[in-house]
């Protein structure tokens, strides 16, 4: 993933983990990166504790939409929650 992609997740996130709040760390693909690519909607900012916490439990993780199938369309799957730089709530599908 190009820097320039990494710095826009980081800003559209607030540097916050998407699931605790704390610095975030980590840009995590919710689909694989060879199936989902680098688009914005398939990026999200977590810690390192919070990413290897969705790898190593991916089937909590895709209840929570932290990871989702390549065969769901991205706009069908779960919406994970984040909060702007201006501590707004949005979702990844906007």
């Amino acid at each position: 993933m190009d820097q320039m992609t990494r710095a826009r997740i980081w800003l559209r996130d607030a540097g916050r983990c998407q699931m605790c709040g704390h610095d975030g760390t980590d840009v995590h693909h919710r689909v694989r990166r060879r199936d989902g690519g680098d688009e914005d909607w398939n990026l999200i900012l977590l810690c390192r504790e919070h990413h290897s916490w969705a790898h190593g439990h991916p089937e909590q993780a895709r209840e929570r939409g932290y990871i989702i199938s390549p065969f769901i369309p991205h706009d069908e799957a779960m919406v994970v929650r984040y909060t702007d730089w201006r501590g707004r709530s949005k979702s990844l599908a906007t």
